[in-house]
């Protein structure tokens, strides 16, 4: 059965076979102002793909997701997830079913163990950023990205290089001190510090500092 908060399209077909899974391929600077950013999804295995428009704090959680930077409390995505295996659940897919007006409408789907389904209606940021955590795949159905495709000149994911591409604030000399002084005190730094920086860096969106921060802890933990 579908929600009640499902009912913008609650007729059209979810089969697999009117599916096509999706993959996420970069984030980019979007052309639109007020500090948007273009979420590329791109067919796995096909050249097609859509841009979907999002904002910072979206980008910025897909960025730290995909780069898996370690948080020491849960996101709200994290809790999302939690809360669902915690009610004898598990999120099966994400799928996005619909778009009008601009906006991408998702379906989050879970199941429960008698392997049931249940739908909720979602952001599709926030349905993206979910998949990603729990790592289950993303769907368009076929009729929606035939009609918003485009087609990528190239054949190469960006995926190990979002932190590259995402919302980084512009470089200043604080910034710049900073590094230098995380790269002439890195190895001498404990876990703890380390940590600390690594949070820091993170909130200021500085991800290519939170970036050489984080291989540093994930070295020092397999030591």
């Amino acid at each position: 059965s579908i929600c009640r908060t499902c009912i913008r399209n609650p007729e059209k077909r979810l089969t697999m076979e009117n599916l096509i899974e999706l993959e996420v391929s970069d984030i980019k600077n979007s052309n639109v102002p007020s500090e948007a950013y273009a979420l590329i999804l791109t067919e796995r295995n096909g050249n097609r793909m859509i841009p979907i428009i999002i904002g910072i704090n979206e980008a910025k959680s897909i960025v730290l997701i995909i780069n898996n930077f370690e948080s020491r409390r849960p996101s709200t995505h994290a809790l999302f997830n939690q809360l669902v295996e915690a009610t004898h659940n598990r999120v099966s897919k994400v799928v996005i079913y619909h778009y009008e007006g601009g906006i991408y409408y998702s379906y989050i789907i879970l199941k429960n163990e008698s392997g049931e389904e249940i739908k909720l209606d979602s952001r599709t940021s926030d349905a993206v950023a979910i998949a990603l955590l729990a790592k289950v795949p993303i769907y368009i159905r076929k009729e929606t990205l035939e009609s918003l495709m485009v087609f990528r000149k190239n054949q190469t994911k960006n995926v190990d290089n979002l932190q590259e591409s995402a919302p980084i604030s512009p470089q200043s000399p604080e910034s710049d001190n900073l590094e230098a002084f995380v790269d002439s005190n890195l190895k001498d730094m404990s876990l703890n510090d380390l940590q600390d920086l690594l949070e820091g860096a993170i909130a200021s969106e500085e991800f290519e500092l939170a970036n050489k921060i984080h291989e540093e802890i994930q070295k020092r933990k397999g030591e």
